[in-house]
This record gives C-alpha cells, sequence and structure tokens, in this order.
C-alpha cells in the first residue's frame, strides 16, 4: 500500500421522519496502518424521506378571494400559473392542476379516484399533494387560488373554502395548499375537516412516478377528523455538511 494512501470511511446515516442522535467511533488509517491524526472528515447525512413533517403554529391566509374555480365532481382542473417556480421532489414547476378531491398536482392526466388509498398505492394520484384526498363536492366560488407577496419570498394558495362532502352535502370542510418561493415548503392549513360517515381520507405527498411518498401519520386512508386550525409543513431534506 503506498504511504498517504487513505482507506475512507463513507458514512450513511439513516434519518426517519423524526430525526435522532447518531454516535460513531473509528479509526482513519494512514499508509503504514498507523492511526492518523487531524484528517478533515466531511460527514454527509442522509433521508429516507425527502420532506420532513412539522406542526407549527396554526397561521392561515385568507381562504376567500383569488380567482375562483368552476365546482365540479370528481375532476381533475388546470392547469393554473403558481406565479413563481416551485420545486417538487427535485423537479421545477411553474403550474399546478387540482382535484376536487382535496389535493393539488404538478402533472396532468392524474387519476382523480373518489375513494381515498393507503399510500403509496398505484391508484393513488402521483406527483400530487394531497391535503383531504376523500369525496368532496365543491360547487363554484368553493375553490379559489391566487399568488401573493414579493419575489422572492411569493406564496401561492389554493383553497377549498366551505366545501360540502358528496355525501354530506351540509358538513363542510375548509382547508388550504401553501407554496413558498425559494424555500419549497409546503403547508397544509385545515380549518375544519369533519369526519362524513366515516369516510376515511389521505394526507400526504407523492412524487412523479409513485415511487416516493409522504403520508402523515394516522391519516394515510384512515378515518380522521379536524375541528380547529391546524398547520402540516412539509420541509424539503438538505444533505448537512460538518467539518
Amino acid at each position: 500500500m503506498k504511504r498517504g494512501l487513505l482507506i475512507l470511511f463513507s458514512l450513511c446515516l439513516v434519518v426517519s421522519l423524526w430525526a435522532q442522535e447518531f454516535a460513531y467511533s473509528g479509526y482513519v488509517y494512514d499508509g503504514n496502518e498507523v492511526g492518523a491524526q487531524n484528517i478533515k472528515v466531511e460527514l454527509h447525512t442522509k433521508s429516507i424521506s425527502n420532506y420532513s413533517i412539522s406542526t407549527p403554529t396554526y397561521s392561515n391566509y385568507n381562504y376567500g378571494g383569488g380567482t375562483s374555480v368552476n365546482g365540479c365532481d370528481d375532476c381533475v382542473q388546470g392547469p393554473y400559473n403558481i406565479g413563481f417556480n416551485f420545486t417538487y421532489f427535485g423537479n421545477t414547476y411553474s403550474q399546478v392542476y387540482v382535484s376536487s378531491n382535496g389535493w393539488v398536482g404538478f402533472s396532468a392526466g392524474q387519476t382523480n379516484g373518489y375513494v381515498a388509498q393507503f399510500i403509496p398505492n398505484s391508484s393513488a394520484p402521483k406527483n400530487a399533494i394531497m391535503a383531504d384526498w376523500e369525496d368532496l363536492f365543491p360547487a363554484t366560488g368553493n375553490m379559489n387560488y391566487y399568488t401573493t407577496g414579493s419575489s422572492p419570498n411569493r406564496v401561492f394558495v389554493f383553497n377549498f373554502n366551505n366545501s360540502p362532502h358528496y355525501s354530506c352535502r351540509t358538513t363542510y370542510y375548509t382547508f388550504q395548499i401553501v407554496l413558498y418561493e425559494s424555500s419549497n415548503v409546503i403547508d397544509i392549513n385545515v380549518a375544519s375537516k369533519p369526519n362524513c360517515s366515516n369516510n376515511a381520507s389521505t394526507m400526504g405527498l407523492t412524487n412523479s412516478d409513485g415511487t416516493k411518498v409522504v403520508p402523515v401519520g394516522g391519516k394515510n386512508a384512515t378515518v380522521w377528523s379536524i375541528s380547529s386550525g391546524t398547520t402540516y409543513r412539509f420541509t424539503p431534506s438538505t444533505v448537512q455538511n460538518s467539518f
């Protein structure tokens, strides 16, 4: 072995949705198999998920106003301009599509099934942000969108405002999907999400081919409800370097 040749150690930290502490003890050897000192080592952390989920204090944008979207049943409409470039699972988009069944996506031609599925699932919409995937029945005026703020900190908001459920026409759902310029953070703000006849629903993210998903615990094709303002934040994961 030539002098100076180092055996390089690759440290791969697998981080679950909730980060855990880790410790590593080892040596770097020189060409004479002697432990070397003062060697600069670059540590990379790697997450199994492209996004981390947090629940900050509820804070919402205006649920009304903006550009109204026509009401419909089991339909996907769009594309609608975001107003800036937004990166999602590593791909950049400037437009979104919206499903009447509670999700916003970045690709045309996605399924609009009204029965929520456990993700990952081939029947689930792909390249989508699911705030409340279930059988909603929004009328014209129940959906709207707008972009607010100034570059490079603009915000795109898509609202479901007092939308009924197909099976519960007097039960109303109010929530919004918020996209942040530059940080590419996603917020799902929920003011009211009732339980209609024990119908299951799904909240989470799916990538463009359905191979990566980020479900919200307890809200993956299960029966759940939210009665007071709640925010779920999806923050893109990044590799952290330390020296």
